[in-house]
Order: C-alpha cells, then structure tokens, then sequence
C-alpha cells in the first residue's frame, strides 16, 4: 500500500447564479495512477474507489481528507473499495484467479472476508452502514445470486458476526441504510422484478411508474424513502423515488423524452443514491447526448444536470452519481479531459468539518489512551479544531508541521486556566485560557496540556465538553496525536490505568464524525 496526496482537477465555480447549489469538483491522484471511479463518501468527506495504474492494473483505494491509501491485495488482478462508513471501515471486492473476494479494511489492514468464512466467496461488498451492517451481493453455480448482511460486525483478529441471508432466496438486495432497512429486486412467482422495502416491519414491494411494469431499489435512506428505477407507461427505465406506499416519477434531463428512438436505451434516467434529507443522485440521457449520460442530482422536486452547476471550463463531464453524504456531497465517475476519472463535488455552502470548533474532527484511530487525527492545513493560519474522547490532560504532537497557535474551547468553568508545558513536561511555556488563543513563541512539534480540574471532570455523554484548536506553520497533510492522562488522583477519578481501560473499551473509533446537532457558540477572543 503507497500513500500520495489529493490532486484537484478542474477546480471552478459556475458562472452566474442560478436556483440550485453550485459546486466545486476534484478528481483524486493515488501513487500509480488517477482514480477511474469513486464509488462511496462518508459524512467527513473521506472517499473510496478504484484506480487504474500505469501498468493498467485496476486498484482500491480509500482518501482520508489529507491521505491516498492504495488498497490491492496479493495476488489480485482487479480491486474496487465499494464504500466507506463514518468509522472510516471501508468495504469492496477483489478478484483473485478470477473470483471475487469481498475485503474490509479498518485503516490498519486488510481482511479477507472469503478466508474467514467460505459462503461469502464469489460475493462483493455492496454497502455498508454506521451501525457496521455489511451488504454482500454474490453469484455462484451452484446456489445462484445471494445478497448477504453481516450484522455488527466485528472483527477479533480471527472470526466474524456470521453472514445470513436477507428476506429469502427471491430477494436481492442492492441498498443498505443507517437503521438497517434494505432495498433492492424481489422476483415474484411470475418472473418479475419488483424494488422492495424491507425493515423491521416486513417487507413491502412498491408500486411501479407502469402498472405491471419491472422496478429495482438501488438505495435507500434512513427514512425508508427508495430510489432506483422502474419501467412506465411506455416500458422505459425511469428514476423514481418512493415512501413505501407511493412511487413518483422523477423524469430525465431530456426536454423532451419522445425525441429517443424506441428501443435505441432502456435507461432514460435511473436513481442510485439518495441521502437522509431525500436528495437524490443518478444518471439520465439528456438533450444531443444520444444514449449517453449525465449525472444528475434531484433535490427540491426538480431535477438539475450537474454539469450545469460546475464550472463550465472546468474540463469535466460528469456521467454518473454514486453516492450523496448528509452534507451534500457528491461521488461517481465522469470524464476529464476526455479521460475516466472519478470525482468529488462540494456544495460552496457545505460546512467543511475541522474548521469550525462547533465541528470539530474526531479521532481516526483510538488506541488505548491515544487519539490519531488526520487533517490537511490548506493555509497558513487557518484554525482546525480536534475533538478527543475525555481526560483532565493531553500531550499534543504533529507530524509533518509545527504548532504555532493554540485555542482551548470547553463547557466548563476553569478560572485558572490550563498550563501549556514543553512536551517533556518540565518547562512552563504559559497559561491559556478558555476561549483565548495561545501564541507559541516558537513553532513546536509537541507540547504538553495541564491543569483540567479532575473534579470537574469532562462529561463523555457531552461531545463538544473540551475542544481544541491550532495553527500551523505550513500547508500539507497531518497527523496530530493527542495523549490523555490525568494528573491529580482524587475520590471518583480514575488512575490512569483505569483511563486506558475505559477508553480502550470504545475500540477502534473513526471517522471524523460531523456534528449535526451543535451547541450554542462559544464566545472566543482573538488576540
């Protein structure tokens, strides 16, 4: 596995303003070669896909906010990460001797599903949600399609929540949601495909644009709200999007739908994700296209081409939507500069996580008492705000970039403020205070942070109780560690074995979780 950084291609902002969100769009670079497709987003804007390398080899890959990560098993002649959850867990399928071989990788290896259980060989991990429920979609002679979920998984090193199959053998599902609920193509007695629903409370099978018509579920959200595709009146694959008892046709990007020779495409437009706010991403013929595509996005009751709100030089056609995180961003493959690229769209009004302290990154890894940040410092002097687990002290480190600013932000009342010490933890360098910045006399690696009154203690159930913030020296990606311990032993307040036990109970935490439920803003002062 080789590490490289993000290259952006074809930064731009549309011209002129117009009634939906604007966009900026990036491709991403691994080490060997550009990403070809990016299939998967979580809420932090972290990424997953394929790549293709010099050598014309198809790879995985997963981008961290700041890292490339190359993820190709030995022996693999082609790999896809099919999609990543807010853990940072990233799911997909490699072929090996021509099989295929669903993977996880936790940001520290990769596991071979297939080795651990044989029944999942010849299957592809399709989804996988925040809760950890995997979705395996797989093919053999013997048994035919089979969709498997692995619930909770969890993974101790040798084995693995067992695989079950959902709903029965007529049902393949294609689409996993935050609380579990599937979709995806029921074959009825008569050989039909129907998209089905199926939750906690059963299974529904939604009605289609066409009377008797064929339909499939490609993805489905935390609301039970499905989007796919479904044949109408006149036998053409349109995208829709239904609450379990109404299907609403969602239209094309062609002005006028009868101008496509019968029979020339059966996909005149098709749904394949949707987010909790119902905003819809897929693909669509559009005017002077032929059978080509466009991608689209439906949000609002209309549906936009989104290569009308990118920049128009841009050198970008986008051609397909994967996937759409809660804060609007979008995942799928397009063509630049004539080229297959993958790409990533930002609304201009997304709230970029790490940059305010109201949404702070959260650690990437936690093992033990220590918490592993990953970030990129785009400026000099911009502020990212990290917020760890609970301690009444840390030691801060960084890796490829110097400490020139500090900002402490917390709900507790701490009059005395907190002591900033060389990291060895001998030297005073000063006192910060609760919403003032600290200035570095000089730029430093690593510092040591006291003086978080144990009585108070820091409440766990409370994720913005103790924030904080930095400068940096200079551009480039990080990697920022944040050691807890605490300093003072008093009735009620665990020793710090104790601390490395509690916290090691929370396992492998992930993901730079956003949050959307902030508090009130604190108020700062700048010197």
């Amino acid at each position: 596995m080789k590490n490289s950084l993000i290259f952006l291609l074809g930064l731009g902002v549309a011209a002129g303003a117009q009634a939906a969100p604007q966009y900026t769009i990036s491709g991403i670079q691994t080490a060997e070669g550009y990403a070809t497709s990016i299939s998967g987003i979580n809420d932090s804007g972290w990424v997953s896909g394929a790549f293709r390398s010099t050598g014309g080899v198809d790879g995985g890959f997963f981008f961290n906010g700041s890292t490339v990560t190359q993820i190709t098993p030995a022996n693999a002649t082609s790999t896809i990460a099919t999609g990543i959850n807010n853990s940072g867990l990233v799911g997909g399928v490699s072929y090996v001797d021509n099989i295929m071989r669903p993977f996880l990788y936790d940001g520290t290896g990769l596991i071979d599903l297939a080795a651990l259980d044989p029944v999942v060989q010849g299957s592809s991990v399709l989804g996988l949600n925040n809760q950890n429920d995997i979705l395996l979609y797989g093919f053999s002679f013997d048994t035919g399609s089979q969709s498997f979920v692995i619930k909770n998984y969890l993974y101790d090193g040798s084995s693995f929540t067992m695989p079950s199959t959902i709903v029965g053998g007529n049902a393949l599902a294609f689409g996993l949601s935050d609380t579990g609920g599937l979709t995806g193509a029921w074959t009825t007695e008569s050989g039909n495909s129907l998209a089905f629903r199926h939750d906690a409370n059963g299974t529904v099978l939604l009605p289609t644009l066409g009377g008797t018509g064929m339909s499939v579920g490609e993805s489905i959200n935390s609301s039970g709200w499905v989007t796919g595709y479904s044949t109408d009146l006149s036998g053409n694959g349109i995208a829709f999007l239904s609450d379990g008892t109404q299907t609403f046709n969602l239209g094309t990007l062609l002005s006028d739908p009868g101008s496509v020779a019968p029979g020339a495409a059966f996909f005149h437009s098709a749904g394949f994700a949707i987010n909790d706010q119902g905003i819809v991403g897929g693909h669509s013929l559009y005017d002077g296209g032929g059978t080509d595509t466009h991608g689209f996005v439906y949000r609002d009751g209309t549906m936009y081409d989104l290569n009308d709100l990118i920049d128009q030089e841009s050198g970008w056609v986008i051609t397909q939507v994967s996937d759409i995180n809660e804060f609007g961003q979008i995942v799928g493959t397009g063509l630049y500069n004539g080229e297959q690229r993958g790409f990533v769209l930002t609304p201009f009004d997304a709230e970029v996580i790490g940059q305010s302290m109201d949404n702070p990154l959260m650690p990437t890894v936690t093992i033990g008492n220590e918490f592993t940040f990953s970030a990129n410092v785009e400026v000099v002097g911009q502020w990212l705000f990290f917020d760890p687990l609970v301690a009444t002290g840390y030691d801060f480190a960084v890796e490829g970039n110097l400490f020139t600013s500090a900002l402490f932000t917390s709900d507790l009342i701490d009059p005395d403020g907190y002591q900033i010490y060389t990291a060895d933890g001998l030297t005073l360098l000063g006192t910060a205070y609760i919403g003032e910045v600290f200035n570095f006399e000089t730029p430093l690696s690593a510092f040591s942070l006291r003086g978080i009154a144990p009585q108070n203690m820091l409440d766990p159930e409370d994720p913005l109780a103790f924030v904080a913030g930095f400068t940096f020296a200079s551009t480039g990606g990080i990697t920022l560690t944040q050691t807890a311990f605490t300093e003072d032993y008093t009735p009620g307040v665990p020793e710090p074995a104790s601390w490395a036990m509690m916290i090691a109970g929370f396992g492998l935490v992930g993901g730079s979780l956003r949050r959307r439920h902030g508090k009130q803003r604190r108020s700062l002062r700048f010197a």
